[in-house]
């Protein structure tokens, strides 16, 4: 009895790891294509709490939904634009003056061996080759400008693709039902996707606000100290810091290296790099915790098997999607009794709650 339980087991993770290694290669191949559809998932997100918000407004609450919905896209669109454009110009900017920043960062690191009395150091020629002569900058930033500019491409893709899931919001419930066969049938499914819809756009609402509050503090930090390109860098930070852990680290590194080699400057520097960290700091740590609480209860451990995942199969957006994505995938599994005990290895207390919880077993 013991042997075939042993058995059985061992047959459902054979199967469990064959389905993971299948849905994984199709990700991957597919990418061109599901990627922007889960972008534009992502957006429609974003757009309903933006037209909820605008029905909060005067004049504007008095608006059927469908108008407030197209006019949060149109923005949307616009926006979307804007910071494309900002990000491919600028990218094409510190791509052209990569000779003039090895000359400062020349500079800088000859200074910084003078003040120390590091003799072996003193010869650029010797440090280049030990450091950036192994990494092809121009190389690199190429091909991340390329990447950005097929990003770019697709951006059209992810409007179209949010649009009409605006459009087949509304009578969702109603098909719902006549496809399971009436109201009562279609309760779990329905329930599913409402608990997926409330941690989702909870997490996605708030981690937008917080990311626009600091690329504009960042903003402001970075145009106070005449950092080049300070608009380019707010957005990059905006966008980055939804990648959890990383992104923040990327987002104060970064502006302070290549400050560093705008201005063969280690003291400024420095400080940029002091004060970009201090509100993300307060804000990882202190505000967004509270903010967000357990809207996304994920283990932090998932999370950056999360990142090293959907990094590998689809990128920087892949990095940028892992944590709703996940959270989709834990609340999937939580509904299923197979694979509620995954569900609660996954969160970061062991407590599935909502519809997993509630043991809905007709799935």
């Amino acid at each position: 009895m013991t042997q075939t339980a042993d058995s059985a087991r061992l047959r459902d993770l054979t199967y469990a790891v064959a389905l993971a290694i299948m849905v994984g290669w199709l990700l991957y191949i597919g990418r061109g294509i599901l990627m922007p559809v889960a972008m534009g998932v992502i957006s429609a997100y974003l757009l309903t709490g933006a037209s909820d918000l605008l029905g909060r407004l005067p004049l504007l609450d008095k608006t059927p939904a469908w108008l407030r919905q197209m006019l949060a896209l149109c923005v949307f669109a616009f926006v979307v634009w804007v910071l494309a454009k900002l990000i491919i110009g600028g990218a094409s900017t510190v791509a052209a003056s990569l000779p003039t920043y090895e000359k400062n960062l020349a500079a800088a690191f000859a200074a910084l061996a003078d003040r120390f009395g590091v003799d072996g150091f003193n010869d650029w020629a010797a440090l280049r080759e030990m450091t950036l002569a192994r990494v092809n900058l121009q190389q690199t930033l190429t091909s991340i400008l390329a990447s950005t500019a097929g990003f770019g491409s697709q951006l059209f893709l992810v409007i179209m693709y949010a649009a009409f899931i605006l459009l087949e919001r509304g009578g969702f419930a109603a098909k719902m039902a006549r496809v399971m066969g009436g109201t009562a049938q279609a309760q779990a499914p329905l329930g599913m996707l409402a608990e997926i819809n409330a941690q989702v756009g909870r997490y996605l609402a708030v981690k937008t606000i917080i990311n626009v509050i600091l690329a504009l503090i960042s903003w402001g930090v970075m145009i106070s100290m005449g950092v080049e390109l300070a608009s380019f860098w707010a957005v990059l930070i905006g966008v980055v810091n939804y990648i959890p852990y990383f992104g923040a680290l990327a987002a104060v590194v970064c502006p302070a290296l290549l400050h560093l080699a705008q201005t063969g400057s280690p003291e400024y520097a420095l400080l940029l790099l002091l004060l970009l960290s201090v509100p993300h700091v307060l804000f990882g740590y202190v505000f967004e915790p509270r903010m967000i609480g357990r809207s996304v209860n994920l283990s932090p451990l998932v999370v950056v098997l999360a990142l090293a995942v959907w990094g590998a199969l689809w990128g920087v957006a892949g990095a940028v999607l892992a944590i709703p994505l996940t959270s989709v995938l834990m609340i999937l599994l939580s509904v299923f009794v197979g694979g509620r005990r995954v569900a609660a290895l996954m969160t970061a207390d062991g407590r599935v709650s909502g519809v997993g919880e509630r043991r809905r077993e007709e799935f």
